[in-house]
């Protein structure tokens, strides 16, 4: 079993199939850490070692940021991609192709997708 290693107050790791369908899974938290933070950290290392497997880069807000930026908390787009994980238009081993046809967002980019204001006037 892998031991925590210093400065990380929590890792995970998991095991999955030839399909990439996750079998079973660990994870270890500080014991020295405070009770905000270790749910903090427990619901960041869960949520990875369910599928989302890497730290969010950028600035966003996210419990998808490396530890200590995350908050711990769900924002909405936490929520969105999640969601998108388990949709069940997806399967594991799916191309970004598929994915994308799946989805129906392989053809040329809308003009709504880039607009913050809402969709284009017509």
């Amino acid at each position: 079993m892998p031991r925590r290693v210093s400065p990380n107050p929590a890792l995970f790791w998991v095991t999955w199939d030839g399909e990439g369908v996750i079998l079973e899974g660990t994870v270890l938290v500080a014991a020295d850490a405070t009770p905000a933070d270790r749910l903090r950290l427990l619901r960041h290392e869960l949520t990875q070692a369910l599928g989302l497997m890497r730290d969010a880069g950028g600035e966003a807000p996210s419990v998808f940021r490396s530890w200590p930026e995350t908050s711990g908390a769900y924002t909405a787009l936490d929520e969105a991609a999640i969601r998108l994980l388990y949709d069940p238009r997806l399967a594991s081993g799916m191309t970004r192709l598929e994915i994308l046809v799946a989805l129906d967002m392989a053809g040329p980019p809308r003009r709504e997708s880039f607009d913050r204001t809402g969709p284009a006037a017509s």
